[in-house]
């Protein structure tokens, strides 16, 4: 009996052994797996970026260019321009003419 105890004990030492040993290496691949999607991601982005603003960059050009072209006519175009501007839109005044009474 005190042998059957003795060899569930060291079975218990070795499984705990064996534990801490996988979850290490586990802990070490996912450190390793993160930083790979990491810089997957950041370089992905960056490339996404790049073409985005690559692509903003010819729309405005083409759509100047266009403009000078064209001397004032206006074209509706398929670029899309995230390029803003204010501007004010005037309404006709009421003055009082052609009232009804």
């Amino acid at each position: 009996m005190a042998e059957s105890t003795r060899s569930q004990a060291s079975l218990r030492e070795v499984e705990e052994r064996l534990e801490s040993k996988m979850s290490a290496k586990i802990e070490s691949k996912m450190m390793e797996l993160a930083g790979s999607i990491q810089k997957s991601l950041s370089d992905s982005l960056k490339q996404t970026m790049t073409e985005l603003l690559k692509n903003n960059s010819d729309g405005v050009e083409d759509s100047s260019r266009s403009k000078a072209a064209n001397s004032g006519e206006r074209h509706d175009h398929s670029h899309y321009s995230c390029g803003t501007r204010l501007s004010r839109i005037d309404f006709p005044r009421f003055n009082g003419d052609k009232v009804n009474q």
